[in-house]
């Protein structure tokens, strides 16, 4: 059954189901319970094909701890770092058997844009891989965020309008993550697409916040549901 709201958007759950699933790959394990913090590891495995696969578990720290996990992993590795502050936090995250340009685009994606990184694999010329790494200014990661305040009468006139509206919005919220991956493994120096909205039921307003492209989405998403629900209100008017 699809999740469906007043904007006559549907949305299938098989497709929910596989991004839920990729972000709980991506993501902390929200379910381990333990006082211990989990141990840095990085584990390596031959794959059905020619390429080797990764399994990474960082347990939460600086990007300084997180490089000294990388660069003990990789000793034979070429790296190039264009910035020497190294404190800026990454999260707790384990990533399973992904290849190597993978595993380069999911720390990107958890660095939420701070870092791009670009990977050159080894080969038979190329006895290691190289490592291109740098750091977005400030300034860049400031100006790539956005706040929009979003008014909407006709979706907080009715409860279940609010509802159903809000399911969907999630499912927007999800698919805009799985596009954001997709252009992340065309190019792994793509800032992360992505918006959240907040309820202000007093006000009947959304207030939208993320990135450029996604509070637009999302944005453009709220018009069109609230345009519905406007329509929806004048044709039971007209029946009265």
């Amino acid at each position: 059954m699809a999740l469906s709201c007043g904007s006559g958007v549907s949305y299938g759950r098989k497709t929910l189901y596989a991004v839920l699933l990729t972000v709980w790959i991506l993501l902390p394990d929200a379910h381990a319970q333990t006082n211990s913090a989990p141990t840095n590891t990085v584990l390596v495995e031959q794959g059905k094909t020619a390429d080797l696969l990764y399994s990474m578990t960082f347990g939460g720290g600086s990007i300084g701890d997180f490089r000294r996990l990388w660069m003990e992993t990789f000793v034979g590795d070429n790296f190039l770092i264009n910035f020497s502050d190294f404190s800026d936090p990454l999260p707790e995250f384990q990533i399973r058997r992904v290849t190597l340009p993978e595993l380069a685009r999911s720390i990107v994606f958890l660095s939420k844009g701070a870092l791009t990184i670009e990977v050159v694999e080894k080969s038979a010329a190329m006895p290691g891989n190289i490592w291109r790494v740098a750091k977005a200014s400030p300034k860049d990661l400031s100006g790539s965020i956005r706040l929009r305040a979003v008014a909407a009468p006709h979706i907080f006139s009715h409860p279940d309008r609010i509802e159903r509206f809000l399911a969907d919005a999630r499912d927007v919220e999800y698919r805009m993550r799985e596009v954001s991956l997709d252009l992340m493994r065309v190019n792994p120096s793509t800032l992360p697409i992505g918006a959240q909205i907040m309820v202000l039921a007093n006000q009947r307003v959304f207030v939208v916040t993320g990135t450029e492209a996604g509070v637009s989405g999302m944005e453009s998403f709220i018009m069109a549901a609230e345009q519905a629900a406007a329509d929806k209100a004048k044709e039971t008017k007209g029946k009265f």
